[in-house]
C-alpha cells in the first residue's frame, strides 16, 4: 500500500492574463490583480443576483492510498451576502485561505 500524497497541482491564479517577466523570471501576480481576478470571477458566476455564497474550506487535500481525494479537515459553515459582503478585505481572506487550502465557492440566489 503506498503513503498518501499531495493533491492535484493548483492552477496559477491569473493564469488567463499574460505573465509579467523579469530577468527572465515569471513574476507572480500582485494581491490587486489576484483581488481583481476573484471579483471577475464571483460576478461571472453570479451575475446581477443577490444572495448567499456558501464557502466551505478544505484543508490538507491529500490522495488516499485507495486512490480517493480527501481532506484532513473540512469547514462547511462560512457563508457571505452577495454582493454587499464581498469587499477587499473578505477576498483577501479567501486569497489567503486558498494558499493552504482548497476553498470551494457554491452560490445560492434569492431568487
Amino acid at each position: 500500500m503506498s503513503a498518501p500524497h499531495e493533491g492535484p497541482a493548483r492552477p496559477v491564479a491569473g493564469a488567463a492574463r499574460e505573465s509579467r517577466v523579469e530577468s527572465g523570471l515569471a513574476v507572480p501576480p500582485t494581491r490587486a490583480e489576484r483581488r481583481a481576478d476573484l471579483a471577475a470571477f464571483i460576478a461571472a458566476c453570479c451575475p446581477d443576483q443577490t444572495g448567499k455564497l456558501f464557502l466551505p474550506f478544505g484543508r490538507g487535500p491529500h490522495w488516499t492510498a485507495a486512490g480517493k481525494y480527501e481532506h484532513r479537515s473540512f469547514l462547511g459553515n462560512v457563508a457571505l451576502n452577495y454582493p454587499e459582503d464581498i469587499g477587499a478585505d473578505k477576498l483577501d481572506k479567501l486569497i489567503a485561505e486558498s494558499d493552504a487550502a482548497d476553498v470551494y465557492m457554491c452560490p445560492q440566489s434569492d431568487v
